[in-house]
């Protein structure tokens, strides 16, 4: 059911805890398969792995192309990733693996990461990091609140097998960010994200000084070319707050980042959503709704929905009752059902909350977020293509 991906180079200081920790989750209906690949140890990393039992590969060269050499040569439904020193909580698979269940659309999960930092004389670095506490780093990461879309670091998470299918795996050209990049393609497929603070892991930190500058450089780095990559524009205003470690940390951010946009990246990517994920569903009488392919959703939290239409690279922001509304919609739900469901919600009468969906449908039909056809039944309407040749209303 599960194969678990760990890319390890010089890793024997925690690399027998993780393993270890792997082969005592509970409540798991079959062994985890469990693939190390070693990236170009010269320590004992690799005589730890085979001593534990996991699949032993050797791959030099990009973390990405050490996870698919990971990946394919696994057979599992889900494959999971996790750092080499990231030890996960003994329920950390189960909680995992049953999110997938009975949600077809859900592409990935990440679990919460701990962060211990082995060094204090770098202490301060870690507190003023993405990783200084799991909330911090939610909001750094699959919320989308702080960055163009929501994405999943490899250093605890699981993808289903066919959304990396899909995605095409990681990209082995990105030296950095090459785990925001695939998060992105698995979102721009279609898939949703899911942040699980139960699937926990504690990552053991033994960065230095040095190492957390560099990291920061590379941050920048990445974000530019993604930028580039996706026809992004990123972000340039400066927090004048800063002080401190805070500010040397972003420093070395903007610099990575003026250093790679001055690179051309001539490849750009190429997105639609899959259309199984953008079926035209009855919503009246008269007339079907689906969500436009080029559009895609994610939930930060249960309160909020946002969605960025593709090609104009407009950013929709869904709170309370809009984002209620939404996700009723996006469930598929007719008109008579969604106005139902905000009566009882709102205990409000049938005309208030007819009057607030026909409105809230109507604003997302003008920003082409949704796209409607005139037909009497949706089986009639193939795809969300022969909804747009008769039009947006």
């Amino acid at each position: 059911m599960i194969d678990v991906v760990i890319v390890a180079k010089n890793e024997q200081r925690h690399l027998g805890a993780v393993l270890s920790a792997l082969s005592a989750q509970k409540h798991l209906q079959e062994p985890i398969n469990v693939i190390v690949v070693d990236n170009g140890s010269t320590d004992n990393t690799a005589a730890i792995a085979t001593a534990n039992g996991a699949t032993l590969l050797h791959c030099s060269g990009s973390l990405g192309k050490a996870r698919n050499v990971g990946i394919a040569s696994g057979t599992r439904d889900l494959v999971a990733f996790l750092d080499a020193h990231s030890v996960p909580s003994p329920n950390w698979a189960t909680s995992m693996s049953n999110a997938f269940k009975n949600h077809d659309d859900l592409g990935a999960v990440m679990g919460s990461i701990e962060n211990i930092s082995e060094r204090p004389g770098t202490r301060m670095f870690a507190k003023n990091s993405i990783f200084s506490s799991p909330e911090r780093l939610w909001r750094s990461t699959i919320s989308g609140l702080d960055s163009p879309l929501p994405w999943i670091p490899t250093g605890n998470c699981m993808y289903r097998r066919s959304a990396l299918d899909a995605a095409g795996g990681f990209d082995e050209s990105l030296f950095r960010c090459e785990d925001t990049d695939l998060s992105w393609k698995v979102v721009l497929k279609g898939y949703q994200l899911l942040y699980l603070p139960d699937a926990s892991v504690k990552h053991y930190d033994n960065a230095g000084a040095t190492s957390y500058l560099r990291k920061y450089y590379h941050y920048g780095a990445g974000a530019a070319e993604l930028a580039q990559l996706y026809g992004m524009k990123p972000r340039t205003e400066r927090n004048e707050t800063l002080r401190g470690t805070k500010m040397l940390l972003d420093a070395c951010y903007r610099l990575g980042r003026r250093t790679a946009t001055a690179r051309r990246i001539v490849s750009k990517r190429k997105s639609s959503v899959d259309e199984k994920f953008r079926r035209p569903f009855s919503w009246s009488a008269q007339t079907n709704l689906a969500i436009s392919s080029k559009v895609v959703y994610w939930l930060p939290n249960e309160n909020s929905c946002i969605c960025v239409e593709l090609d104009r690279d407009v950013r929709l922001v869904l709170e309370d009752t809009s984002a209620l509304i939404f996700k009723l919609i996006a469930e598929r739900n007719g008109r008579d059902l969604v106005i139902e469901h905000v009566c009882h919600e709102y205990e409000i009468c049938t005309d208030e909350a007819t009057g607030d969906v026909d409105d809230f449908v109507q604003h997302l039909l003008n920003e082409f977020i949704l796209v409607a056809s005139h037909e009497a039944t949706a089986e009639s309407v193939q795809s969300t293509d022969s909804l747009k040749e008769h039009g947006r209303v």
